[in-house]
């Protein structure tokens, strides 16, 4: 994908999928997310992203599942109602999920052709910060919880 479309490959220590996002939220917050995390109880799932694209407006190279696992819509639905309950505010829009690979991608480009299987076990979820530095994101765990 970098190949075909440039731009800056995602570190290694970065790559996520993002259930939530929350922007800037007030430091006396992370107590109710932290609470929330610990209170789901979500399925393990395998996750096989064998999908590809590239969105022009955020320059964004990506890796998609074709089939998005029950487990990983139900989570999400449950965090969503939890922290709409909690008055917490975050970006409502429909969830599409997807691994960032490539940032500030020429997305005019052929991507390669089709034919990408990667899987894993997604076995915990996270509460992550995320800062912005001039060489890009970076991304720290506040707290995790493991899946059955």
């Amino acid at each position: 994908m970098h190949k075909s479309t440039g731009g800056r490959v995602v570190a290694t220590d970065n790559i996520h999928l993002t259930l939530l996002f929350l922007g800037s939220l007030p430091h006396e917050r992370i107590d109710d997310l932290r609470a929330i995390g610990a209170s789901l109880r979500a399925d393990h799932f395998r996750l096989e992203l064998t999908r590809a694209g590239c969105w022009k407006r955020s320059q964004v190279g990506w890796v998609a599942p074709e089939n998005v696992p029950a487990s990983l819509d139900l989570l999400v639905s449950q965090l969503r109602d939890l922290v709409t309950r909690a008055c917490i505010p975050f970006d409502d829009k429909p969830f599409r999920p997807h691994v960032t690979l490539i940032r500030r991608a020429n997305c005019g480009a052929e991507l390669a052709p089709p034919g990408i299987r990667l899987a894993c076990l997604v076995d915990r979820f996270a509460l992550v910060r995320s800062r912005t530095l001039q060489t890009g994101p970076v991304y720290s765990t506040i707290d995790e919880w493991p899946m059955v």
